[in-house]
């Protein structure tokens, strides 16, 4: 039976902007980036259209898609009014077509931010355009109606030191402490703190971007940068002078002019000064006194980048990073880039990518769109492992394990690491499921990384053995749990499409979509067959490439193509996998072949604590030491020598499971003896420091405290500082310290994990 359910499309939850009457096809941005004011400042011109066909809002649909899903559409009529999506953003004026225009900033509603109301001219309301062909209209749009009308909207306007998804860092916050550094995080609803936009991921646009920087400065962008405005931008020419000693290169140039009119080509690092005075733009009066020559004022002597974007994409994947950075070459379309002490072993962690990039392409038979694929290992306040904006992914210093070893000769070399690379695989798969293919709202989150987890274990297991994909499925899972565990398994968050009405999407960040929503994938390839589920994910994407999906989409091209090859797909309970709370009805069976060992071990580990436990009297320490059974079996236990840091991570989080199930922790004793057989204390994988100490805390451990104090000052990544902040807050002898550390810390932290912790210990701001 087929149940057709009509639907309307929905606005969005998260966006107050009026996508549904007008479109943005191309956004052009000239921006100032000051640090003296930690500003933003400049102006924003959207290409706008009238809808003469759109859906108007209308609630819900019915959540049950057992079903096919069909649309109708209702026609609006031409809008008096636009409104975008602000947050801490000053307005100082705003055009329509080169005439002023009338608005209004809203009352600000939480981490929503505050609507821009604009005033659209009443000739502007009904009068149809003729459009120029122009290059962005290349993709076919997401929208199926047609213009009423077109214009051009301008708005100058600047960020504040509130602006949520930018991070403003003093030299003494970075690697090399000498410049400061710039870094935006839109995602999930930030880019509305940056720019005025339409904030939701259904709204794709693209953009072309001239950034002003101090002349020590380096600017990067989510696209391909240009030399010129007529540039093709083939995306392959990007970085190869900046941050490198190349005199015969023009890329990124600074330009001085100078009285007696002199205009000097300079390599990016240098300052060129003349028998003349400066002036900064053509028009310049001059007052020939050079008063101001030299003084620190970030429009002296500017670098000037310019940046097209030439594939539609949602705000949240606009990305602007400043710094004093340098870049090296790791492949054909990748350079990864860093600050000067950093670079050279970022670059050597990140060597596989081009790899990587390669076997995503033949797992989805679709070429990598987007031309550059370049890496930025940004400062450690960073708060995630990685971000996937198109053509500059960022990535955290956390991933970084390798040994550095110093030469005779002085230069430095790279042994080891490489443990983490598994993030980089995550962020190129985004390439495909996420930023080609993008979530219609944040409600349908997994769709974006359920798929990306499946394609980076898939081009993992390439890379390593069929077994890898397993192994890294199980670690998964247990984090599946861990997040159903803190949420409570009724809770709504557990969903794998959540009612996020009005919720902000950050607090439902977990690992619930990445791990359910891959789960759910896993199980589809079950059903149906791992050959034909790969061949389905080939006609997933060119299906919705360039496109937004929503669950009920993905389902029901999932029925009609298996319907079209008689794949029998009875069996999956759609409703129960999307919308009931909790762990998966269906538990996996994975290949535990990598696993075993690591679960024997924790095991293992487990009894030795209980002999331990067995000769503890009064907190005698020196009794547990000498339980002659526990020393015995450590001195029998398996050699781990061979051993990847993620079997040592594995076998930490399944000690971890055990001691929960027991309700248990482990004795002083038997941390001592574990640390000291490993060495965990030492540890310079941010993976392993994590379980280890989370393991101590909850042992009550607080001999660990100096370790855990490092660990979360040193970066701020919230996998990690969440997770430890928590353990400390709940346990008998770290809420003091907890509550201590963050306060004093708090401003290191990226804003977005500030108001995170802040939750998490019951801080209110």
């Amino acid at each position: 039976i087929t149940i057709t359910i009509t639907i309307t499309i929905k606005m969005d939850p998260h966006s107050f902007a009026n996508i549904h009457e007008i479109e943005i096809n191309h956004v052009d941005l000239n921006l100032n980036v000051s640090f003296s004011n930690k500003t933003i400042s400049g102006e924003a011109i959207f290409q706008c259209r009238h809808r003469a066909a759109a859906p108007a809002p209308a609630p819900t649909p019915d959540r049950d898609i057992t079903g096919d899903v069909t649309s109708t559409a209702s026609k609006c009529t031409s809008t008096s009014t636009m409104t975008l999506d602000t947050k801490a953003l000053e307005i100082h004026s705003v055009d329509i077509d080169g005439q002023s225009a009338k608005f209004h900033l809203k009352a600000p509603e939480g981490a929503f931010g505050s609507a821009l109301v604009i005033d659209i001219p009443p000739l502007l309301q009904s009068e149809t355009k003729t459009e120029p062909e122009t290059e962005t209209e290349t993709f076919t749009s997401t929208s199926t109606s047609t213009s009423t009308s077109t214009f051009v909207l301008k708005v100058q306007y600047s960020t504040t030191p509130k602006s949520s998804g930018i991070q403003w860092l003093d030299p003494a916050q970075t690697a090399d402490k000498i410049h400061p550094y710039m870094f935006t995080q839109a995602q999930a609803i930030h880019a509305r703190s940056i720019l005025p936009c339409q904030d939701a991921p259904s709204a794709k646009f693209t953009y072309r971007a001239t950034v002003h920087v101090p002349p020590w400065a380096t600017c990067l962008m989510s696209a391909v940068q240009i030399h010129n405005d007529n540039d093709n931008i083939n995306g392959n020419d990007i970085g190869n002078d900046i941050g490198n000693d190349n005199d015969k290169d023009n890329d990124n140039e600074n330009v001085f002019n100078g009285t007696y009119r002199a205009t000097v080509h300079v390599p990016p690092w240098a300052t060129c000064l003349m028998s003349a005075v400066q002036i900064h733009n053509d028009n310049d009066n001059t007052n020939t006194n050079g008063n101001d020559i030299g003084n620190d004022n970030d429009n002296d002597n500017e670098n000037v980048f310019k940046w097209h974007q030439k594939v539609p994409i949602p705000s949240y994947l606009i990305a602007l990073v400043v710094g004093s950075l340098q870049s090296r070459e790791v492949g054909p379309r990748t350079r990864v880039w860093s600050e000067a002490s950093v670079v050279d072993q970022a670059a050597y962690e990140f060597h596989q990518t081009e790899e990587f990039i390669q076997h995503a392409e033949a797992i989805m038979d679709q070429e990598y769109v987007w031309g550059r694929y370049d890496l930025v290992c940004l400062p450690p306040s960073f708060p995630y492992g990685g971000m996937e904006n198109p053509c500059l992914t960022f990535v955290t210093p956390t991933l970084l394990t390798a040994q550095a070893k110093t030469l005779q000769d002085g230069t430095v070399q790279f042994e080891k690491g490489r443990e983490l690379v598994s993030v980089i695989a995550h962020e190129i798969a985004h390439s495909w499921t996420g930023n080609l293919i993008t979530n219609h709202t944040w409600e349908h989150f997994w769709l974006n990384e359920g798929w990306t987890v499946w394609l980076e274990r898939k081009i993992m297991a390439r890379v390593h053995s069929p077994e890898y994909f397993d192994f890294d499925a199980i670690t998964g899972w247990n984090a599946l749990k861990d997040s159903v565990d803190e949420y409570g398994k009724d809770h709504h968050f557990t969903c794998l499409k959540p009612c996020l009405d009005r919720v902000d999407p950050d607090d439902s960040f977990s690992s619930v979509p990445y791990e359910k929503g891959f789960n759910f994938l896993y199980y589809l390839s079950r059903v149906i067959g791992e050959g034909p589920f790969e061949t389905f994910a080939q006609a997933y994407v060119q299906k919705f490439k360039y496109k937004t999906v929503t669950t009920e989409e993905f389902c029901s091209f999932f029925r009609q193509y298996c319907a079209a090859r008689s794949l029998d797909i009875s069996q999956v309970d759609f409703d129960a996998w999307i919308n009931e709370p909790g762990m998966p009805t269906v538990t996996p069976k994975f290949d535990d072949s990598l696993s075993s060992s690591s679960v024997d071990l924790a095991q293992a580990w487990f009894d030795i604590n209980r002999m331990n436990k067995s000769n503890y009297k009064d907190n005698d320490n020196d009794g547990c030491k000498n339980n002659n059974a526990a020393l015995e079996r450590i001195q029998n236990l398996p050699d781990v020598s061979t051993w990847t840091s993620a079997q040592m991570v594995v076998m930490l989080e399944k000690l971890l499971d055990i001691l929960a199930e027991a309700k248990e922790s482990f004795t002083i004793v038997t941390l001592d003896q574990m640390g000291e057989q490993y060495q965990f204390n030492t540890s310079r994988n941010a993976e392993v420091r994590f379980c280890w100490q989370t393991l101590c805390i909850r042992s009550e451990g607080e001999f660990c405290l100096p370790c855990v104090e490092t660990f979360i000052k040193e970066q701020g990544r919230m996998k990690f500082i969440r997770p430890l902040y928590r353990e400390l807050y709940r346990s008998k002898f770290g809420k003091t310290k907890a509550m201590k550390w963050f306060v004093e810390w708090r401003s290191n932290y990226h804003p977005i994990a500030q108001k995170m912790v802040a939750k998490d210990l019951e801080i209110s701001d």
